[in-house]
């Protein structure tokens, strides 16, 4: 199978999950003998990135309108001059990539389009945004299939589109095998503290709801003084963390670690005796949709880590509850996460082994990437063989 890979992230600049999503079923793909080429956008195409992959960069210097369809214009330049026909395009859909569909459209090249979230739920330009909106639903009802990494944007897409369902495929987003065997190595040399440490680990966007956790920590403190809250990562809301932070007089119990490196990873993990993964709700109260349910990578890497997680009873995380490692709180309610928070950190260290196995097991039940690239795959080859 001869498959062209597309997608509008920088993957020089993207972060963690992002990244780890396409190369994981990218490198998914090679290992099942797949000639796979890799399309990416990037602002400095000079930059040397080693994915082990062909991998094309097309320049993309900012994500500003101009500079975005200076994208799309490179691409079709670049798939026109192509001497050879892919069996296949794979759409890595994002708010500026609808070229390649266009392209594989006019000339009759099977195309298959994956969705982790929606441009209506990223942007709210009045009117680009019906133009993406009105692009992707054309898009939709011309490929061969389409991936949800959830069954609520799945269901969502398929209506927006007007096609049916069984169009859609979901797969869940996962983790590198290498996680769960560096995580076991790494507990052998470094058994996981016994102190009351909750880590959260992301980007600081309004769904990730790291304000609940920090709304929640005076509850902790109550009963666990010398509780304390590590923030990692980088984003827009982190003024707006710093300052509930001080508003409830917390400073001394919550800690802003930054960016980490990938390297790093294990390391912070293990400093936690419990992770979070504190989603908002996805409707607010007067039941305007904030969100489409979304398939955070976090959480498979905290799993595969053999993190204990505390996270949000919603829809979407639905698929983690066979997986006894994970507790669930009512989303948007500090009060509840408190009390699953302190219940998670007061288990002894014997029960944070039992937890630590199951979600390990549970990632390598069907959520490394190498497995969901060969579901996508085998999923991929049925709708080209039912064409």
């Amino acid at each position: 199978m001869k498959l062209v890979y597309l997608t509008s992230i920088d993957l020089d600049r993207a972060q963690g999950g992002c990244k780890n999503h396409v190369l994981g079923i990218v490198h998914g793909f090679q290992k099942l003998g797949w000639d796979v080429e890799l399309i990416s956008a990037a602002a400095n195409p000079e930059a040397h990135l080693d994915l082990s992959v062909n991998h094309t960069k097309v320049l993309k210097k900012r994500a500003s309108l101009p500079y975005q369809l200076l994208e799309q214009w490179r691409t079709w330049m670049l798939l026109r001059n192509r001497k050879s026909r892919p069996d296949t395009f794979y759409i890595r859909a994002g708010r500026s990539y609808v070229i390649p569909g266009l392209y594989a459209a006019w000339h009759k090249i099977p195309f298959f389009v994956e969705f982790n979230t929606l441009i209506e739920m990223e942007a709210n330009h009045r009117w680009l945004v019906p133009i993406a909106v009105a692009l992707e639903n054309w898009l939709i009802r011309r490929s061969t299939g389409c991936f949800a990494v959830t069954p609520e944007i799945k269901n969502y897409l398929s209506q927006r589109a007007g096609v049916v369902s069984d169009l859609f495929t979901v797969v869940p987003n996962g983790c590198e095998q290498r996680v769960i065997q560096e995580s076991r190595a790494f507990t052998v040399h470094h058994p996981r503290k016994n102190e009351p440490v909750i880590g959260f680990m992301g980007s600081f966007e309004p769904w990730q709801g790291v304000e609940t956790i920090i709304r929640a920590m005076p509850f902790v403190l109550e009963k666990v003084p010398m509780a304390r809250f590590y923030i990692a990562g980088r984003g827009k809301l982190e003024s707006f963390y710093r300052d509930e932070v001080a508003r409830l007089g917390i400073q001394h119990a919550v800690q802003f670690s930054g960016y980490i490196e990938p390297d790093q990873i294990q390391h912070f993990l293990h400093q936690c005796k419990v992770l979070t993964c504190p989603r908002v709700a996805a409707f607010d109260e007067s039941g305007i949709m904030k969100h489409v349910g979304t398939s955070p990578i976090k959480m498979f890497t905290y799993l595969g880590s053999g993190s204990t997680v505390v996270t949000s009873n919603l829809a979407s995380m639905a698929i983690f509850k066979p997986c006894q490692a994970v507790i669930f709180a009512e989303a948007d309610n500090p009060e509840d996460y408190a009390e699953k928070l302190i219940y998670a950190l007061l288990r002894t260290p014997e029960e944070f082994d039992t937890n630590a196995e199951s979600a390990r097991s549970f990632i390598e039940s069907g959520y490394t990437w190498d497995a969901l690239a060969e579901v996508t795959a085998r999923d991929m080859l049925a709708k080209l063989e039912s064409e």
